[in-house]
C-alpha cells in the first residue's frame, strides 16, 4: 500500500518534519471538531521531529460514523500499515498517541485495549466516556449506590 493510499482508506493527513523523523505520534481531534483547529498543536510535535499521523475527525455517529472500538482498531492499523511503507521501516515501532475529547478517550483505549506493547505515550486532553462506557467502570459492574455510606 502506498503512503497516499494509506491518506484515503483511514482519511488522515501526514505531517513530516524537516529533518529525519524520530518516531511517529498520532493525533486524534474530538468529536466532528476539524484537525486543523490543532494545528498549533501537531506543528508543534512535528518541530519535535514526529512524523503526525492526524485524522481528520471522530464522527461515532450511525450511519456515516464509526464505533469508538473500531476508531481505536484504526489507529493501530494505520501505524502498522504506515511502518510498513519501506522509506518508514527504520522508525521505532512504539508510538505516541494524543487525543482531545472523544480523540482522548480512543487514545486510551488505543493503550489500554488495542495496541497494549506498541503505545509508548498517551496524552488525554479532557477525554470523555461515555455512549458506551469503555474505560471508567467495567460493563458488567452496578453503578455505585451514591447514597451508601452518607448516613
Amino acid at each position: 500500500m502506498s503512503e497516499a493510499a494509506i491518506i484515503r482508506k483511514f482519511k488522515v493527513e501526514i505531517f513530516k518534519p524537516e529533518g529525519d523523523a524520530t518516531g511517529i505520534t498520532v493525533f486524534l481531534p474530538g468529536t466532528l471538531l476539524k484537525l486543523e483547529e490543532y494545528s498549533s498543536t501537531y506543528d508543534t510535535l512535528v518541530e519535535q521531529n514526529q512524523i503526525v499521523i492526524g485524522f481528520k475527525n471522530m464522527n461515532p455517529f450511525p450511519i456515516v460514523g464509526r464505533s469508538h472500538q473500531r476508531m481505536a482498531e484504526d489507529v493501530a492499523s494505520v501505524v502498522e500499515e504506515f511502518l510498513a511503507l519501506e522509506e518508514y521501516s527504520g522508525l521505532p515501532a512504539k508510538y505516541n498517541v494524543v487525543g482531545h475529547s472523544l480523540g482522548g478517550k480512543v487514545a486510551l483505549m488505543v493503550a489500554a485495549k488495542y495496541d497494549i506493547e506498541k503505545v509508548k505515550n498517551v496524552i488525554a486532553l479532557d477525554p470523555v466516556d461515555d455512549k458506551p462506557r469503555e474505560l471508567t467502570y467495567p460493563k458488567n459492574k452496578p453503578k455505585t449506590d451514591r447514597k451508601s455510606g452518607l448516613d
